[in-house]
């Protein structure tokens, strides 16, 4: 669907994870990193440095934006910490629980990371995901959107209104991104149906009454 956005499929480089599909088993490697253990990092390094070494040389010092799905954000936040060569100055997170940021005031020291839009469903059901984010060195965009829940961030044909019109937003939001389109990613976050709580600093999406109607079906 990104390429239906006009997004190069070259623009993009995936980094797939949890790909044994085992819920328990994915639920207990997130928290031993999380605690401390090294091998979704080490993994997302290891990955990361494999996509970057297939680009021309200057594609590779080109500021990158990443587009992490759930479990995938904490452990790519360890990994930018760790290796300050890698220049991702820009993160989508959709649905993605971390203690850092989340459960205390976050900090990443990757000179290159400047923002991070963090977008949840207010029915995401997934521990941490449902939450605001706040680093002290990185601008944190909070973005909930009301009634979509984990499965809500991708296109699905099957899954309704809600689906229809999150993915869209995210889809929208992610080639304004990765075109610096500042002036589109600020109307994204005025459009119909868009309040902003000055109290919790959150952009709140009433995806019912928004105008991310999908006709590309």
């Amino acid at each position: 669907m990104l390429a239906l956005r006009g997004i190069s499929k070259d623009a993009v480089y995936l980094l797939p994870m949890y790909e044994e599909g085992n819920v328990a088993k994915d639920a207990a490697a997130w928290f031993y990193d999380a605690l401390g253990g090294q091998a979704l990092v080490q993994e997302i390094i290891a990955k990361y440095e494999t996509n970057i070494n297939l680009l021309s040389d200057n594609d590779k010092n080109e500021p990158k934006t990443a587009v992490l799905y759930s479990g995938s954000f904490n452990p790519f936040m360890m990994a930018l910490d760790k290796r300050h060569d890698f220049n991702v100055d820009t993160i989508i997170t959709l649905g993605g629980p971390s203690f850092n940021g989340t459960i205390f005031q976050g900090e990443n020291t990757n000179p290159n990371l400047k923002k991070i839009y963090n977008i949840y469903g207010s029915e995401d059901g997934v521990p941490l995901a449902r939450k605001n984010k706040s680093f002290s060195n990185i601008e944190v965009i909070n973005i909930k959107i009301l009634g979509a829940t984990h499965f809500d961030y991708f296109y699905d044909a099957n899954r309704g209104l809600i689906n229809d019109k999150s993915s869209k937003f995210v889809e929208d939001l992610t080639k304004a991104t990765l075109d610096h389109d500042e002036v589109m990613i600020t109307n994204l976050l005025h459009e119909k149906g868009t309040t902003y709580d000055i109290k919790t600093k959150t952009y709140i999406i009433d995806i019912s009454d928004s105008s991310f109607d999908r006709h590309d079906r």
